[in-house]
């Protein structure tokens, strides 16, 4: 059976006409969502109050500083621990930049003092406040089963900071660039 030129165009053209209708349809469903996107009230920054959400801790590997670091520290002291992570706002006590202790204590970092705060050996009133968790027994829930595991936690927690201390004449440097 010999089939005519308009009916073939004619079956041919239907998926086409069905892929328009298709991108019509999703086209406008985008241009509605942008237009309710527009009409939120966004609040001012400046005005709104920071809530901190609070949840338990969750197991990071013993052996990476820089992963603990990353989970436990960083929505306070921020991604390069200079104190301006995305919770620091929220807190009563400005937290610490931890790229100066060094600086602090004459040039060498204090690793005792750094593993006294993170076991509540030191008793700071923004350790173990409602802003700030005590760390210690955190790290030992994780490993109750084994208790040495605390220990390793805070001696590569420790180490992974003392790696991000600059130099006292970096740190000159940087003030004189933005001397806030």
């Amino acid at each position: 059976m010999k089939t005519s030129p308009k009916s073939r165009n004619g079956s041919a053209s239907l998926p086409l006409l069905i892929a328009i209708a298709l991108f019509a349809m999703l086209a406008t469903a985008v241009q509605a969502t942008a237009q309710q996107i527009q009409t939120v009230n966004v609040p001012d920054p400046a005005t709104t109050q920071t809530k901190i959400k609070y949840a338990p801790i969750k197991p990071m590997p013993a052996d990476s500083g820089q992963q603990m670091y990353v989970a436990y520290c960083a929505a306070c002291h921020g991604a390069t621990a200079k104190g301006d992570g995305p919770a620091a706002p929220a807190l009563k006590v400005k937290p610490a930049d931890l790229t100066t202790l060094s600086i602090g204590n004459k040039g060498k970092f204090p690793r005792l003092s750094v593993e006294y705060v993170l076991t509540d050996v030191e008793n700071l009133p923004a350790h173990g406040s409602a802003g700030m968790p005590i760390w210690c027994p955190a790290f030992r829930a994780l490993d109750r089963t084994t208790p040495a595991v605390t220990n390793i936690r805070v001696h590569n927690l420790a180490s992974y900071l003392e790696k991000l201390q600059v130099s006292s004449a970096a740190a000159d440097k940087a003030l004189q660039a933005d001397p806030r």
